[in-house]
């Protein structure tokens, strides 16, 4: 009888767990993959994707909404014209989001939008038995619109995210990422 006693408790309890509310800072980190499309010029086409990683840190109201602010970067996207040239892109963007959240359980659904500063660097290099112009390279600055979903898997202080990620580049940019994140609460 009385481990029946205790077991009801432990069920209780439970779900006195579940209905604390999440609330305050965290910071985290990911790693996924970045996808790029460009037509570089109006003539050369580019599109790749490559690794990328994420830092952020946000505060959450409740748990229904959070505003965040992180910090994205690409690997080495690239694409080979073999034997002319060869193009190497890096991205990276500054984002500031709101989020809002609908849990369910200790699983949550998540959208959200934001502003993004982003740049990519294009290095372009020739192959010198085709061409004697040295390698160089264009910066370009673009903000926009940037839009989120994902799920998110609650635990007490730790939370593991899954998130997609789309930036309104302007021009012919396409830019979006995947990414599997990790969360901590203070």
């Amino acid at each position: 009888m009385l481990r029946i006693f205790g077991f009801a408790a432990c069920l209780v309890l439970a779900g006195a767990v579940q209905a604390q509310e999440i609330r305050g800072l965290y910071l985290g980190g990911g790693y996924g993959f970045m996808s790029y499309d460009d037509v570089l010029d109006d003539q050369v086409p580019i599109s790749d994707s490559a690794s990328a990683y994420r830092l952020f840190g946000g505060f959450q109201f409740n748990e229904n909404y959070a505003l965040e602010l992180g910090w994205t970067k690409s690997g080495g996207l690239s694409e080979d014209f073999s034997p002319i040239l060869n193009i190497d892109i890096e991205f990276e963007a500054v984002t500031l989001r709101a989020l809002a959240l609908a849990p369910f359980g200790s699983l949550a659904m998540f959208g959200g939008i934001g502003y993004y500063d982003g740049t990519s660097r294009t290095d372009v290099v020739f192959n010198p038995e085709f061409f004697e112009d040295a390698p160089f390279s264009i910066k370009d600055d673009d903000g926009g619109f940037t839009a989120v979903g994902g799920i998110q898997f609650e635990m007490s202080r730790l939370s593991v995210r899954g998130e997609y990620e789309w930036f309104d580049t302007d021009g012919n940019v396409d830019v979006a990422s995947l990414t599997i994140g990790v969360l901590f609460r203070f």
